[in-house]
């Protein structure tokens, strides 16, 4: 199960996005709803006025008359009423540009959550949504119940009868040469011979048995469905009816999203954020169904492996390193049979909360999200609809998703782990788990990945195919060096890149821990080793170092050093000397560590005796 954490987590969200939202939207919440705009004609229309003033229809000039009559206290009053006049235009001007321009801003990503919903979510999501849960629960014994799977586990029974016949043959060889393996230890092998023999023989049988019996218990979560419908159901009506429900959770009905923040003369958005409300939770429900289906779906793939592969695992089991195979096949099938019960269970319950908010059939449920849409429920609370009525709705409606939760964590309550609901334990997961099969999609398409990416890669031999066919790498490199033409040649053209190429030279300098650090703890094993055989052979420092500086002369010869030729007598019959006397150190230790083996083990017989 998830941790405490975790859940009071998801259960504040959902409270914050029905109350929080509510809130929201009971209050004005933008500039442009608050006050009415300034228009063009508005600002226009004042500066006509003021021309008037100052100017009248008649060309005569009305600013010399006040100006003559009143002078300059006049002149003075009427232009600072006109200057605060101006002034507060402006300001109010100011203020709508700079609302209207984070409306644009809120515009643009509203449209591209639009793009979002339209060309992935509703056409590809929903629909594979769809097929997923369809399969998981119509299709639940297919894979188990179909003819294939027959072909399939009498091959696997064949090899399991040929292990039996091994098993028969050696235990018979060993009682007829009377090899002493105790009467206890011979019943004790019968008796697990014969059961593992019966077992594997009626394993299908058995696992198609206890999947009748598991689909038994789920009937009976059918019935309590089929009671909670208007007029009589049977069980396969009841299970269709039951698809059907959450399939249209699934198909959420999603208000078209407008164009309303672009218009400037617009000023009500309600629309847009109804419809944004919407995509989030239908986001939501399709978390909730992806990981419901993964598991169901799971199931299937896990008692289909269990049946065709049970006369093995109990073949297998007679075998000591192998001997908890059977008690770990009977455990997870019969928890993987229980799953489909359980998570039914689970999913009546959300149901009968859902029932309780009035969303009674498929159609009721494709408007799920209008019982804790924050645009609606404001709207129901501004209507006069009871506030008990609406918020009792909205608590009964996120019962039923926390339900549709905990239905998808069933495997982990009977502890199973999940490989495919463990991509979605969380939204972070599912959308890096989305994201991550984009990329690959990408991939395949823009030739990263795929054939394209195959005939590429063995083209330039940089998989194993490419190297075999010796296109290049590790055939072409052995033929290039071999060839005068390969000094000639990088050494990164020839088998590798040009950064491995100056990796594995610094792995000879004083990088080398960091560069090739599996390399230069080898080298160091080497010399210890190599101090420990000089010390058990009895040469000291002087005698190595002396003969390791004649085999450094012989062997720079290529670098023009010494050659064997240009040695004296003297220092070639001490060489061979020195080389005979080694090879003989040697062996007297090789045949000194066999005697002290030998010993030790005579010593061990001895005390067992």
């Amino acid at each position: 199960m998830q941790k405490p954490k975790q859940r009071i987590l998801l259960i504040s969200l959902f409270a914050l996005l029905v109350v929080g939202g509510a809130l929201f939207s009971a209050v004005p919440h933008t500039y442009a709803d608050s006050s009415e705009p300034i228009s063009v004609a508005t600002i226009e229309d004042f500066f006509y006025g003021i021309e008037d003033f100052f100017y009248g229809d008649d060309g005569y000039d009305t600013m010399d008359f006040y100006g003559g009559v009143l002078g300059g206290w006049a002149w003075d009053t009427i232009t600072e009423a006109i200057g605060d006049e101006i002034e507060e235009a402006v300001a109010a001007g100011i203020d709508y540009l700079s609302d209207r321009a984070g409306i644009m801003l809120v515009a643009m990503f509203v449209g591209l959550f639009k793009l979002l919903v339209e060309l992935i979510i509703l056409p590809l999501v929903v629909p594979i949504v769809s097929m997923m849960l369809l399969l998981g629960l119509g299709m639940q014994n297919y894979l188990v119940n179909n003819a294939f799977t027959d072909n399939i586990w009498g091959l696997l029974l064949a090899v399991a009868n040929g292990i039996y016949l091994l098993a028969l043959f050696i235990a018979s060889i060993a009682i007829i040469s009377r090899i002493n393996t105790g009467v206890y230890n011979l019943k004790k092998f019968l008796g697990g011979f014969i059961t593992a023999v019966a077992l594997s023989n009626l394993s299908l049988l058995m696992v198609r048995a206890m999947i009748s019996l598991a689909d038994l218990i789920t009937n009976i979560f059918y019935q309590l469905y089929a009671s909670l419908q208007v007029g009589t159901m049977t069980i396969v009506e009841a299970r269709v009816s039951l698809i059907q429900f959450l399939v249209g959770l699934v198909r959420q009905v999603i208000d078209p999203l407008g164009d309303e923040f672009w218009d400037p003369s617009i000023r009500d958005f309600t629309s847009s954020l109804k419809a944004i409300a919407q995509v989030i939770i239908l986001c939501v429900v399709l978390w909730l169904i992806i990981k419901l289906s993964l598991v169901l779906l799971e199931r299937i793939g896990r008692l289909f492996i269990s049946a065709i592969t049970a006369p093995l695992v109990f073949a297998l089991g007679l075998l000591p390193n192998f001997s908890k195979l059977t008690s770990q096949w009977w455990e997870n099938t019969l928890k993987w049979l229980l799953v489909l019960p359980a998570t039914m269970g689970v999913i009546v319950l959300s149901i009968w909360a859902f029932h309780s908010a009035g969303i009674t059939s498929a159609n009721d449920a494709r408007h799920l999200s209008n019982h804790i849409n924050p645009m609606v429920i404001a709207d129901e609370l501004r209507g006069g609809t009871p506030d008990d009525e609406v918020v009792t709705d909205a608590l009964f409606v996120l019962v039923g998703l926390m339900g549709l939760w905990a239905a998808g964590h069933t495997n982990k309550a009977l502890n199973l782990g999940s490989a495919l609901a463990g991509h979605v334990e969380t939204p972070m997961k599912a959308i890096q788990t989305g994201q991550g099969l984009a990329r690959k999609g990408a991939d395949l398409v823009t030739g990263k990945a795929g054939p394209v990416k195959l005939a590429k890669d063995t083209f330039t031999g940089k998989n194993a195919l490419g190297k075999g066919l010796g296109v290049v790498g590790t055939g072409f490199a052995r033929q290039a060096k071999a060839g005068s033409f390969g000094k000639r040649i990088q050494k990164s053209a020839i088998g590798g890149t040009f950064g491995e190429a100056w990796r594995q030279r610094q792995t000879r300098g004083p990088l080398g821990m960091i560069f090739n650090p599996k390399g230069r703890g080898a080298k160091m094993d080497a010399d210890i080793k190599q101090k420990t055989n000089e010390r058990a052979l009895g040469l000291d420092t002087t005698e190595h170092q002396n003969i390791t500086g004649k085999l450094d002369d012989v062997a720079s010869d290529k670098h023009g050093g010494k050659s064997w030729s240009d040695l004296t007598q003297e220092e070639q019959k001490t060489l061979t000397d020195s080389n005979k006397s080694i090879d003989g150190l040697a062996k007297r230790q090789k045949d000194l560590s066999r005697t002290m083996a030998w010993r030790g083990r005579e010593a061990f017989k001895e005390e067992r005796m």
